[in-house]
């Protein structure tokens, strides 16, 4: 029996859902919605797919794509600067310090996991130098691929009238981003632990796993 793969996204939250057998069955309460059939790569449900909305930490499938395309070793050091932990009052932070030590790897995680804006923050000074540059990214990256109403002024998910998205573009983002094997793994993590007192849990845990016929 064949194996059946969707995706669902719908604002503000996103799952990946496998071997799901019937599609109809799901029930979603959200105004912006599309489900993808990933065997045969086709919307099966929508509605209002291609709205321009906030995205918030939706922003940050993004943020973490850019870092994976463009560093090249994940086990790399950054040191955590007073830069990198300005501009993040009011949003969730991982708690990092001046002078901590943590690689690519931990920061993505931590980014990921707990939607850290420190984490965030850093990923964009290490990667970019500047966050402007960062952002240039993002939006060159959006371009490729072809996610004609995203647009990005921020790598933390901050609300801007420039910072935003639709839930088809983000399915679109998501469905390229687990062609990196990186990103995959990230998304398939369960429990990530940063150091001897700090594990971080993953509450939307969604296997991405092979399509084969059974």
């Amino acid at each position: 029996m064949k194996r059946v793969m969707y995706i669902i996204i719908f604002m503000f939250s996103f799952f990946a859902f496998c071997n799901v057998t019937n599609a109809s069955e799901l029930k979603v309460n959200a105004n912006n919605i599309v489900m993808y059939n990933l065997n045969d790569n086709n919307i099966i449900y929508q509605k209002n797919k291609d709205d321009k909305v906030y995205i918030a930490s939706l922003t940050k499938i993004m943020t973490i794509l850019v870092t994976l395309e463009n560093v090249e070793n994940l086990d790399d050091k950054v040191i955590i600067t007073n830069e990198m932990l300005e501009n993040t009052s009011g949003y969730a932070v991982a708690g990092l310090e001046v002078g901590d030590e943590l690689t690519y790897k931990d920061l993505i995680y931590t980014a990921y996991l707990k939607s850290a804006a420190d984490a965030v923050n850093a990923l964009v000074i290490s990667v970019a130098k500047d966050e402007d540059k960062f952002i240039n990214l993002m939006n060159s990256t959006a371009k490729d691929l072809k996610l004609k109403n995203t647009k990005f002024n921020n790598a933390i998910g901050k609300d801007s009238k420039n910072n935003y998205s639709t839930a088809d573009d983000i399915a679109k983002l998501i469905i390229f981003a687990f062609k990196n094997e990186d990103f995959k793994k990230m998304w398939e993590t369960k429990k990530y632990k940063l150091n001897a007192d700090t594990v971080f849990t993953n509450s939307i845990y969604g296997k991405v796993e092979d399509l084969k016929d059974k």
